[in-house]
């Protein structure tokens, strides 16, 4: 401690709860000791901060304004030091994506400094160098004033995205004038939806947007179908076919509206066509391999390349074979015609996956079979009972804490208390075990802790006994209880009542 105007000062920084005690040495020599005083030291928490005007989504076209106003409150127990906005700008898409992180700092205030503070800021979306497309993702980092390492928090990440209202669609057949290649194949579900909802408004919208809708959605079950079909190993359209034909009035109609010169295996006129009339042997080639059906078992035929048992294929076939009707009616503008047939594919199609589970029979305990000639008779010879041995070295805890307690014994039983340098060395030592258990637990101990010092140095207050009695009790509640040990219990009995038994037995011989 060191000496000022005002009396003596010392510095000391905690981390932990502690006392402490004053010593002081008088004129004469001798030594003077206060009572130990508690210091309890409060944690300190991390920073809390909050964003109180923004969604944690935004979606923001050109029309809107760019110049987001950003507000966030910060709050420390004890202060805080330095708050600023992590921003990530992200551009591009996919594998040419790239990210730009900038650091940015409040408008108001311009120094974070205080328990509570509102700071906010202009978040300029084209200074930041945003196009449409792009996206940007924030976060609050706050830190407070602790010493030597600060705490540190943060905010969730805040996204805002510009939305790009450009897009390119790709298109491989003009003559539909509709997207061949999507981002996801819809399920037959989506399309019953769609098509309910497009019935729901057909008051309401204008012819050709009414056919233009019909005709996506039978695109939609076009390609439904071409999906199904390959898990059926059927390589082109002409083989993935409706079993029963199609009225050629219907066929000469969706030719002519819907069709394209070249939707043909023979796509691009690699090979010459030629007549079938002028084939002498088409006959007979068509009679041989009939012939050869019966006997032969193909494996490499469009008919047998599938993982499907012959259930579910026959299942899967009829599935495929009822979208063709759904997507007819939907090419000729009648999706109420299309529904009852896009509903029976929906029911086929639920039947396939239930069809295609795999279900494992639950099973049981199986006890061992009883020997009959042994049941119910009450033989436990061959029962054994399960005995461990088992012994453990095990320290006791506070070993001068229970010296102590004996020579407090001891000294109790003295008709006047005379405290010798041998017992006080033990109490001293037990006052020290005594101090560590009141680190763990400031407040619980220190009165005893300083009645046992103004008994070590014989400056107390109340009589020694009375004292060495409060100590006692103290050291008792700090020492464990030990396990109960298993052993005979003698039960003690009056000769009253040996006589009774006594008397009992003779009564009844």
């Amino acid at each position: 401690m060191t000496r000022n105007e005002k009396g003596y000062r010392v510095q000391k920084t905690l981390n932990s709860a502690a006392f402490y005690q004053l010593i002081w040495t008088n004129p004469d020599s001798s030594k003077q000791f206060s009572n130990y005083y508690e210091i309890d030291v409060i944690k300190d928490h991390a920073p809390v901060a909050t964003i109180e005007n923004l969604n944690q989504f935004i979606l923001l076209s050109k029309k809107d304004s760019l110049k987001i106003d950003l507000k966030t409150k910060l709050t420390d127990d004890y202060g805080l030091s330095h708050a600023q906005i992590i921003a990530t700008v992200s551009k591009g898409s996919g594998e040419a994506i790239k990210f730009r992180e900038e650091k940015i700092r409040f408008d108001r205030p311009q120094k974070i400094v205080g328990k509570q503070v509102t700071a906010s800021k202009i978040l300029d979306l084209i200074r930041l160098g945003l196009q449409p497309g792009d996206e940007l993702y924030f976060h609050i980092a706050v830190e407070d004033n602790k010493t030597p390492a600060p705490n540190y928090t943060r905010t969730e990440t805040y996204f805002i995205e510009l939305q790009d209202t450009s897009s390119v669609v790709f298109s491989t057949d003009a003559g539909l004038g509709v997207d061949l290649m999507p981002e996801y194949f819809r399920s037959q579900r989506q399309i019953i939806i769609d098509s309910e909802k497009l019935l729901r408004e057909k008051k309401r919208i204008t012819k050709e947007n009414f056919n233009g809708r019909s005709n996506d959605l039978a695109h939609d079950q076009k390609v439904l179908r071409l999906r199904y079909g390959e898990f059926l190993g059927e390589e082109f359209q002409s083989s993935i076919g409706p079993q029963s034909p199609i009225t050629e009035e219907q066929a000469e109609d969706v030719e002519k509206t819907f069709g394209h010169s070249h939707d043909s295996e023979n796509e691009h006129n690699h090979v010459e066509e030629k007549d079938p009339s002028n084939n002498p042997s088409k006959s007979a080639g068509d009679k041989k391999s009939s012939t050869l059906d019966d006997f032969v078992h193909a494996h490499d035929g469009e008919q047998e390349a599938t993982f499907f048992i012959q259930s579910i294929k026959a299942k899967l076939k009829a599935a495929v074979t009822i979208m063709w009707d759904a997507e007819l009616y939907l090419r000729l503008y009648q999706p109420e015609k299309s529904l009852p047939y896009q509903y029976k594919a929906l029911k086929l199609l639920k039947e396939i996956s239930q069809d295609s589970r795999i279900y494992v029979h639950r099973t049981g305990f199986d006890p061992p079979p009883l020997k009959e000639e042994q049941r119910l008779t009450g033989d436990l010879n061959d029962i054994q009972n399960s005995t461990t041995n088992e012994r453990r070295e095990v320290g006791k805890q506070y070993p001068n804490i229970r010296v102590a307690l004996s020579e407090i014994e001891k000294l109790l039983q003295q008709t006047s208390v005379a405290l010798t340098p041998e017992v006080k060395g033990v109490l001293t030592r037990a006052g020290q075990e005594l101090g560590v258990i009141a680190l763990r637990t400031p407040g619980s101990h220190l009165q005893t802790l300083s009645l046992l010092n103004a008994v070590i140095h014989e400056r107390s207050s109340e009589p020694k006994k009375n004292s060495l009695m409060k100590i006692r009790e103290s050291f008792w509640e700090i020492l464990p209880r030990e396990p109960m040990t298993p052993q005979a219990r003698s039960i003690g009995t009056h000769d009253l009542d040996l006589q009774f038994l006594k008397n009992l037995e003779l009564s009844n011989p």
